[in-house]
């Protein structure tokens, strides 16, 4: 699938837009939408849609783009967003809702394992050893993985589906 030379070309980048706005809000109000100290996956959540709704091959191209923008922005090795958040968004991708249906719950189950695939490829890529890389998972990634699973749930539910492809 050639990027450029597709009919939704301008939809991609309204998307792309959409994406970079929400990473200003992340950086700029993330702290203040923190509950006990939790922030949501703001970020996260706009690039799982973005995969969800525009596949595989844009996907893995904003995908790319956040995790090496966040490599730059971040502290750690660099490569690790860019490696986590590709791999995660091209798999996610794959879930086309051109092409394929998925229930509302079922897109929130996916948001779950993709934010905690995510966190769990990352600290991996950055050397965090077993003991760290567990206690990362359960004191950082799974708290901010159910808040931002909490905001995809109302996300999703004023937004639904646009699948091409009906349930039955």
């Amino acid at each position: 699938m050639d990027l450029f030379a597709t009919p939704q070309y301008p939809e991609v980048w309204r998307r792309v837009a959409w994406v970079a706005g929400v990473f200003v809000l992340q950086a700029v109000f993330g702290q203040r939408l923190a509950l006990f100290g939790i922030q949501p996956g703001l970020l996260k959540l706009a690039v799982f849609l973005f995969a969800l709704r525009s596949g595989a091959l844009p996907g893995v191209w904003l995908g790319f783009s956040v995790g090496f923008l966040l490599d730059l922005y971040g502290q750690g090795r660099l490569g690790c967003f860019a490696f986590s958040w590709t791999l995660t968004t091209y798999l996610v991708g794959l879930l086309d809702e051109r092409e394929v249906y998925t229930s509302m719950m079922t897109r929130l189950w996916v948001l779950g394992g993709y934010s905690l695939v995510q966190d769990f490829l990352w600290g991996w890529a950055d050397g965090l050893g077993a003991a760290h890389l567990f206690q990362f998972m359960l004191h950082n990634a799974l708290p901010s993985t159910l808040y931002t699973m909490l905001l995809g749930t109302a996300l999703f539910v004023l937004r639904p589906t646009r699948s091409l492809v009906s349930a039955g």
